[in-house]
This record gives structure tokens, sequence and C-alpha cells, in this order.
């Protein structure tokens, strides 16, 4: 039995609009039933590994996200480095990357390359020049921008 909060990041990666999404629904599928995806309170983590302490069941992982009101998966910004490796990447400028981690939406004219060219609405990897990724974002042609979705300027926004 699937559980319903796993139903909506289900919903969540289906939205990505990658064409990787079925081997990210496989991936997530497989630590579902692995037991190392796991929801703790609202928290839902991907552990790395998991311990006793004091007659306490102790946890530590990577934080996907949260489930929200009505089950809504809210992403934190660590689910990149878990989905990243199945998205097409973009490559931004310094100054484009700085921007982006501050929330705002990157400018076709602020990315040097892509991975592979993206289809319109497609998410992507948002990555610096040295391919250290910071952010996902949805890939707009006809506004020639690239839609701020997630970025790790969130620790400093949200408090995480």
């Amino acid at each position: 039995m699937t559980p319903s909060w796993f139903k909506s990041l289900k919903r969540w990666i289906e939205n990505l609009n990658s064409e990787y999404e079925d081997e990210i629904m496989k991936f997530m599928k497989w630590c579902l039933d692995s037991e190392i995806l796991i929801k703790k309170e609202n928290l839902i983590l991907l552990l790395t590994s998991r311990g006793s302490f004091l007659n306490r069941s102790v946890f530590s992982g990577i934080p996907l996200g949260e489930i929200g009101s009505r089950e809504r998966f809210i992403p934190h910004p660590e689910i990149s480095s878990v989905i990243g490796p199945f998205l097409k990447k973009a490559y931004s400028s310094e100054k484009g990357a700085v921007l982006f981690t501050y929330g705002r939406d990157l400018f076709i004219e602020s990315v040097l390359g892509y991975s592979e060219m993206p289809r319109d609405e497609e998410c992507l990897l948002i990555c610096d020049a040295y391919g250290r990724d910071f952010g996902i974002g949805r890939y707009k042609r006809g506004e020639r921008i690239i839609v701020n979705l997630l970025d790790r300027g969130l620790y400093l926004r949200k408090g995480y």
C-alpha cells in the first residue's frame, strides 16, 4: 500500500515535465520499498543511517521535503542533489547564479550552455560553470527565461 504522502511526492515529480520522470519514480519507489525513504512527522527523509539512542529512533539523511496542508509535497533545496542526475542541466554565469539563489528567475542571456537543449516547460537543474547545482528551474522558451522553482537560497530566506 502506497502512503498518501508518496502520492503527493509523485504528483510533484510528474510536474517536473522531465523525460526522465519514469526513472525518477522508479528510484523513489525503490527507496520507499527499501525503507530508506520515510516520513518522520511532516518531513520526508532519504536515510543515510538509522540507529537507536536511549530507546529512541535516531535518523540521519537528506531532507527531500515536507508534507504541508492537504497532503501537499513541499520540496527542500536538497532534493536537487537527489533528482539532479535525472535532469538536464543549464549552466549559468556567476551573476545569474547569484540572482537565482536570491529567488529571481534566470534570463536566457545568463545561461552559458545546456547539457542538452531543453523542451519548453521542462525542468532543469541549474548549475554554475563548474557544474555545482544550486536549484531547479522551469524552461520557458517563449518568455526566454528559466523560472525559479527551488534554490539553495531558501536556507537563508526560510531558515531551514
